[in-house]
Formats: C-alpha cells, sequence, structure tokens
C-alpha cells in the first residue's frame, strides 16, 4: 500500500517568498484532507509561537490525515510537538564529521545515543506515535556515519527512515536508498512488503 504525505505546509514555506497566514494553513489542510492525503506535514513548532499554534490548530481539525510536526533531538522539541497533539514526529540530526566538530563538539558515538534517547523518550510519551528520523547533508556525510545514525534510529524505535535512490535530495541529499534498505534488511529485518534487491539496482543503476 502507497501512502502520501504532503510536506506543503513545512518544507514548502521554506521557499524564498512563501508564507501561509494560519487560516490558509488550515484550509490548505482541509483540501489535502478532502483528497486523501495521508500524512500532512504542518510545521516545526518550536521555530516559534505562530508555528505552534498553527501546529496545534491543524493537528486538531478532526481530519482523516494524520497530522505530524518535525522536531530536533531535544526533549523540550519534542515535549513541544506533542503538546500540539500530533500523530507523528520527524527527529532530525547532522552526523556529518564536520557539523559534529564544528557545531556540535562531539563525536559520533555521542551523536547516536543522542538520537536513540531522542527516539525512546518520544515514544514513552506516546506509544502510539508514528516516528520518522531524518539525517540532513548526507552528500557531506561519511556513509558510515550515516548507516550508524539510521540503524541506530530503527533499533530505538523509528517507523521511518528518509531515503532516496542515490542519496539525491534538495539541499544536500539525504540516506541512499539502495543502501539503508539493503542494511535494514540483514541486519535488522524489515517489516512489510519485501524488497526485491535485483530491481532496486537495476533502478539505482538507471539514476546514475
Amino acid at each position: 500500500m502507497v501512502q502520501i504525505l504532503d510536506a506543503t505546509l513545512r518544507e514548502g514555506e521554506q521557499t524564498p517568498g512563501v508564507y501561509f497566514d494560519i487560516h490558509i494553513k488550515m484550509a490548505i489542510t482541509n483540501l489535502l484532507n478532502r483528497i486523501g492525503i495521508d500524512y500532512i506535514e504542518a510545521g516545526h513548532p518550536a521555530v516559534s509561537d505562530e508555528i505552534t499554534d498553527a501546529v496545534h490548530r491543524i493537528a486538531t481539525m478532526n481530519t482523516h490525515a494524520k497530522i505530524g510536526a518535525h522536531a530536533r533531538t531535544l526533549t523540550a522539541d519534542i515535549d513541544q510537538a506533542l503538546h500540539c497533539q500530533v500523530h507523528f514526529l520527524g527527529i532530525f540530526y547532522c552526523v556529518s564529521n564536520g557539523r559534529l566538530h564544528e557545531i556540535h563538539q562531539q563525536p559520533l558515538t555521542h551523536a547516536i545515543n543522542n538520537i536513540a534517547e531522542t527516539i525512546r523518550y518520544a515514544r514513552q510519551q506516546k506509544p502510539d506515535l508514528i516516528i520518522r528520523y531524518t539525517l540532513e547533508d548526507t552528500v557531506r556525510t561519511d556513509f558510515e556515519n550515516v548507516i550508524t545514525a539510521a540503524q541506530a534510529a530503527v533499533e530505538a524505535g523509528a517507523d521511518i527512515i528518509d531515503a532516496s535512490i542515490l542519496g539525491l535530495g534538495e539541499r544536500a541529499g539525504i540516506v541512499d536508498l539502495a543502501v539503508k534498505v539493503l542494511n535494514e534488511v540483514k541486519l535488522v529485518g524489515r517489516k512489510g512488503r519485501v524488497v526485491d534487491e535485483d530491481e532496486l539496482r537495476y533502478i539505482v543503476n538507471m539514476c546514475k
């Protein structure tokens, strides 16, 4: 079964010159819900009080679509998002060596523990929460770091890991679909549809 996640209200609003008032966001949510979208990303509550209010109002609109929010690997972000009564949570953290050393100032092992602990914390606060983990800036990240972080997220309870073929993506890319799937199948096991490895290799080669 294919499900659709719409990121207009979060990712879309990051486009230069694009801004949605709360009443516009709610109208967009209604339209997306009416056409049958499964998941709607409503925003990152920690960014501003206005976005927090919008996410909360959207999450309590009684839609069939599940409403989600973004959060950093901070318990304060998790608490703020869950206070908005969202149904799923997208947690993001970059594990590139440059970001780890220059900004986070911590080794990979500490970053992995932070990611896993945050996911476990979110799960404890809301057991039925759908959790997605997104690795940022994978084009400039050693793949060993990428796979280690993604694996830790799955083991900690993440339901979804963002991926794309060859790690392509706007900004600086996300997890390579082929590498992620093959590692997940071998190391953890995967729920849901069986992945045809030959077809996966075919589509990767087709996109090179």
